[in-house]
This record gives structure tokens, sequence and C-alpha cells, in this order.
């Protein structure tokens, strides 16, 4: 880059002591032929959007007040995986505003963050100490806990080798540095999105299995799948609970209250009182069971309370449903 200038560099360096660059650069054009002089103007907004990404260090950091331990959560939440401490904390500046964030600076901190917050969304760069971004991105869309999540990866790595690299390791989105963090910001909402979209497709009958093209993520359909097959066994034991589910399952149970509520907008509470009362409509639409049985079939132990829920659920009462579908 000095040589293209026209100008050198020298160095000196003393073991022990120091090392001392000296580079010289001349002043003015004089020194250029026309072909080697860009003639276009440069976007200068833009550089300066990218630059900030390198520079954010640099600038006067504002004054944060303390935050209220009582404020609501926010809708969706970004974990942000960065060892370089100047970009993290600029994209942390930039997201906390509208998401909750979480950051980690290595693999095994990215790791542990995934799997105890499941956020709504990961950015990762690519090189980060103890594992890679696509290492990364690999194993969390292999993982039935972490699998749902959409995955973005940076790199200052931007050939097309690179590039279809980071697509093989089944991330979202691949970005190359330096970008634009408007153009970030705009891939994030947009992913997000796509997963509110897919969730609603898949939720608009949870009796259902689900068996549909549009859930692009093959263990995310086995899981509710199993999900479904396991709640529906066990739907006749009124002592069923969030606990034998973690169990068979096998994840803890914030693992699968966050999954859950990522891929079903639904508390697992929710959801398999849901089942019951849905298996409890069509016991009562194609059977001669009395309310009184199909309460005891469906796992609910007081006639009283499965007449309320039930009423809740689909706004008339037990026996006032069973005389529509007579």
């Amino acid at each position: 880059m000095i040589q293209l200038h026209r100008g050198n560099i020298e160095v000196e360096s003393e073991k022990w002591n120091g090392t001392r660059f000296l580079i010289q650069l001349p002043l003015g054009k004089d020194y250029f032929a026309d072909e080697e002089m860009q003639q276009e103007n440069v976007q200068k907004t833009r550089l300066y959007d990218q630059v900030k990404i390198y520079t954010s260090d640099l600038e006067q950091k504002k004054i944060k007040e303390p935050e209220n331990a009582f404020n609501p959560l926010k809708e969706h939440s970004i974990l942000i995986i960065e060892d370089n401490q100047d970009l993290l904390n600029y994209l942390s500046d930039k997201f906390e505003s509208s998401y909750e964030v979480y950051t980690a600076t290595s693999g095994t901190n990215a790791i542990n963050a995934a799997y105890e917050k499941i956020p709504d969304l990961i950015i990762s760069d690519i090189i980060i100490p103890e594992i890679t971004g696509t290492e990364l991105a690999n194993r969390f869309k292999t993982d039935m806990r972490t699998s749902h999540i959409p995955i973005i990866l940076l790199t200052a790595k931007g050939s097309i080798e690179q590039q279809i690299d980071g697509i093989h390791s089944m991330a979202d989105l691949y970005i190359t540095k330096p970008f634009n963090f408007e153009y970030l910001k705009a891939n994030v909402e947009n992913l997000i999105r796509n997963r509110d979209i897919l969730r609603e497709h898949f939720t608009s009958d949870i009796s259902v299995p689900v068996n549909r093209k549009n859930v692009a993520n093959t263990l995310d359909k086995k899981f509710l799948n199993d999900l479904a097959g396991i709640v529906e066994h066990n739907l006749s034991n009124e002592n069923f609970n969030v606990e034998h589910l973690c169990q068979e399952i096998g994840i803890s149970r914030i693992q699968l209250y966050r999954k859950i509520k990522a891929l079903l907008d639904t508390t697992i509470t929710e959801y398999i009182l849901n089942r019951r009362l849905k298996k409890a409509k069509y016991y009562l639409s194609h059977h001669e069971y009395s309310i009184a049985e199909v309460t005891y079939m469906v796992g609910i132990s007081s006639p009283n309370y499965f007449s309320t829920v039930f009423k809740a659920k689909y706004g008339v009462t037990p026996s006032e449903f069973k005389k529509t579908v007579k």
C-alpha cells in the first residue's frame, strides 16, 4: 500500500527494547499518473458508517443511566458472539434499545449462553477463540435445543468459496465486513419476522402433528411431532406435568419452555391443556361418552374445572357443545 502511494517504510528493532517503524509518504498528487487516480466521488455517508464499526472505541461513550430492574423484558433477544470488544460493544449498544442482548467472546461462552438463554437470533463472527463461527452454527442447527434459532455469520472473508462454506454450515445469512449497520439490522428484523410467520403456520391447529413443507428445519419438525406424541400418550394421566415432559424429551425445563415459546408462542402448561381440550372436543363430537367420562379421559380431575376451561377455550360449556353436535 505504501509503495503504491510512492512512499517507503523502514523498521528499526532492538531485542527487549522495542521496535520503531518509519513511514514516509509524499504530499500532493503530482507523483501519480492520471490512470492511477480514481476520479469517482466517494460515498462518504456509507464509508463513515463502515469506518464507525472499527472506531467505536474512539467515540465519546455516553454515561448510561442505571437500568430499572423492574423494567419488562423486551419481546425478542439476540446473542452476539464476537471476540473484538470494540465491535461487540458497538453491536450491543445498537441493538439493546430493541432487543434483550446477550454477549459471548469465546466458543465455550457462546455455547453456554445459547443453551441457557435460548435467544431468538444469534449473530456470530467467523473467527472466535476455541471454535469457528461455522462450527458453532452447525452445532446449534443440529441440536434440538437451538435448531430453531436463526444465525447470522459475520466475516472479513468475502470470497464466493468462503461464503458458500458459511452457507453449508446451515447459517441463515452470511455478511462480510465492513458492513452497514442498517443492513444488518434489517436482516435481523426480517429473520425474526419470518420465523414468527412460520410459527403461525404450524400452530393453526396445535393438535395436528406437524408435517408441513413450510417447516424448514426437520429437527424442529421432529421435535414438535415427538412433543405431540408424548403429550397425546399421557393425556389421560392427570398427574402428567411439565417435569414428566422434560424427562421424556431430555432437556431442562427452561430450555423446553423457550423452545416451545419460540416455535408455538405458548407455554408448556397451556400446550398440554390445549391438547387435552382438543381431545375432549373430539370425544364429545364423535362418541357417546358422558361429560364426566370425557373429563377423566383427558386427565382433568375436576368436572367443574373442565367446564370452566372448556368454555374459556370454545365459548360454550361442554354440555352446550354436546347438544350442538347431536
